[in-house]
């Protein structure tokens, strides 16, 4: 298996002659950073790949930048991960000038709208050969490999350094870009030895929205030909993006070979308004496998394991309204019958011949349980209801407490 731990806007911002999280700034002084540091202490929670899908600093102050990075290599360390792997957000790029910087013949006010980022030899990742940094600035992605997975690192925030507006509110992948990843992804896809192939980048490559929150619609350009050219090379993908600060983990489509997103809610942002409301702070380690179908093919399926800050401590998430629920996953090349499983999680409580089941020792008995979507779950409630199951919720927990039968007939 492989494990991937996943800590996304940070937006580190300065404070005196240090930086902490943007969160930080709301009064209580609580650094999450630091909490999930002492709680890796306690419990050695380990992972091989740590990701962050950017907005590491705020604005792009380059204290905060240097010192974010500084704590997530920490974070690396204690999690034992062999790499770091970054993609580059619009808050590290500086974007948004004044005018005084683009008059004609002052010279002398020009700036290097990315000179704090390349000034660090390790960002975004340690690649295979020290050129490879240079080939993601200038082409726009770059790859770092492993034994058995690959992750393909995406900048598309490339042409937001033009600080012009229609490049600084939308995320991007050039036209000539777009035609040699494809390549790239196509010649990765037929290699059998990468059992898991990610891509990470800042920007959500197809629309990411919320009913009744404003989460920005402007479109990435080209997102759409990067979900197909991985729908084209029958090989299954994970896609993991930050950006939107709001979590989801879905299919992009209902075609079999569609990349699997991971949206990463925001580790370290100040969320405000109705967003509030919907999520929370959180961090991830996701643990991916890959699984034989009926026709020998490997098909690539993960669980989430999901902490969420309360502004105190770091918590396993419950409740969608905190963020992904731990638990959670997806399975590729696996349509799921509701409705069966339904009659599967009946038969497992009736052979107990316990009056009730807990929801941890139901998804023992069937594994299928143990890598539901979100979105599956109330669909497999309500069928459970139809069959004669009745669930104790708890308290507004998205997995049922406890099951038990009330119509065996």
């Amino acid at each position: 298996m492989l494990r991937i731990a996943i800590a996304t806007d940070l937006h580190y911002v300065a404070s005196g002659t240090s930086a902490v999280p943007q969160v930080c700034l709301d009064g209580t002084n609580n650094d999450p950073m630091e909490a999930l540091l002492r709680l890796l202490r306690q419990d050695e929670r380990g992972a091989d790949l740590l990701i962050c899908p950017g907005d590491i600093t705020d604005r792009a102050c380059a204290v905060a930048f240097r010192y974010g990075w500084n704590m997530l290599l920490r974070l690396k360390a204690l999690l034992n991960a062999e790499h770091l792997i970054a993609a580059t957000g619009n808050h590290e790029v500086s974007s948004r000038v004044g005018d005084e910087h683009r008059t004609p013949g002052n010279a002398e006010l020009a700036i290097d709208t990315l000179d704090h980022l390349l000034d660090v030899s390790n960002y975004p990742a340690i690649f295979d050969n020290d050129d490879k940094r240079w080939v993601y600035w200038g082409r726009g992605y770059e790859t770092v490999y492993g034994s058995n997975w690959v992750v393909v690192t995406i900048n598309s925030c490339h042409y937001h350094n033009s600080t012009m507006p229609n490049e600084y509110e939308r995320g991007r992948i050039g036209d000539v870009t777009l035609k040699e990843l494809m390549a790239h992804i196509g010649k990765i896809s037929s290699n059998k030895s990468y059992e898991y192939k990610v891509i990470v980048l800042h920007h959500p490559p197809v629309a990411h929205e919320e009913i009744g929150v404003e989460l920005g619609k402007t479109p990435m350009f080209n997102g759409d030909g990067l979900i197909q050219a991985i729908e084209e090379v029958n090989s299954d993908w994970l896609i993991i993006h930050g950006h939107k600060h709001h979590h989801r983990l879905k299919k992009c489509s209902g075609s079999d070979y569609a990349p699997v997103l991971l949206g990463a809610g925001s580790f370290g942002a100040l969320i405000t308004g109705g967003l509030s409301n919907r999520t929370k702070n959180q961090f991830y380690i996701l643990e991916l496998q890959t699984k034989e179908d009926e026709v020998g093919e490997h098909r690539l399926r993960g669980r989430i394991e999901t902490l969420y800050w309360d502004g105190t401590e770091w918590s396993k998430c419950v409740r969608t309204k905190d963020g992904i629920p731990d638990g959670c996953g997806f399975q590729q090349g696996s349509n799921i019958s509701m409705a069966s499983l339904a009659h599967t999680v009946k038969t497992i409580i009736l052979n107990s011949k316990q009056p009730f089941l807990r929801w941890e020792e139901v998804s023992e008995e069937s594994e299928t349980l143990n890598y539901l979507s979100p979105s599956e779950v109330p669909l497999l409630l309500n069928k459970l209801d139809l069959v004669g199951v009745e669930v104790n919720m708890g308290n507004g927990d998205f997995f049922p407490a406890e099951l038990w039968v009330v119509n065996d007939g």
